[in-house]
């Protein structure tokens, strides 16, 4: 079996040029914590 996850997201305040910088570091970082959560709940026995 396989568990395939996707996450995204958009910006909806401006200047999007600005507050872009500052929500993809964040951002991403929260995806990939809930996703390698998910992860370990998925491959426990």
């Amino acid at each position: 079996m396989r568990l395939e996850g996707r996450t995204w997201y958009s910006v909806e305040v401006h200047p999007q040029w600005y507050w872009r910088l500052w929500s993809d570091v964040i951002i991403h970082r929260i995806h990939r914590r809930v996703l390698d959560h998910i992860k370990q709940l998925a491959e426990r026995p």
